[in-house]
């Protein structure tokens, strides 16, 4: 019972910025970093359990790597939506 508590909560905190998001809501930018924080917080706990549990099926050092291209794939996902419009923005600077 207290397994799914951990989970629950982890996901409540995941989720309920989720809700404030799609639901329109203008928050006070102290309580939108804090909503933010607590679903990153929310996540990360939810990715650690899951490469603690997956040790057991996989090899460590494999589920460390997942873990870890994992977290590292949504900076790859803002690169990629911002890289095709970078040639319209850009301006060169030349030194003399």
């Amino acid at each position: 019972m207290a397994n799914w508590l951990w989970i629950g909560s982890s996901g409540l905190l995941c989720f309920q910025w989720i809700g404030i998001h799609f639901a329109g809501l203008h928050l006070l930018p102290h309580f939108e970093a804090l909503s933010s924080g607590l679903a990153i917080f929310g996540a990360a706990f939810m990715l650690s359990w899951a490469a603690e549990l997956s040790q057991k099926d996989i090899p460590q050092a494999l589920a460390i790597a997942l873990l870890a291209l994992i977290a590292v794939l949504p900076e790859y996902a803002v690169d990629m939506y911002l890289l095709p419009g970078i040639g319209d923005r850009l301006f060169f600077y030349h030194p003399t």
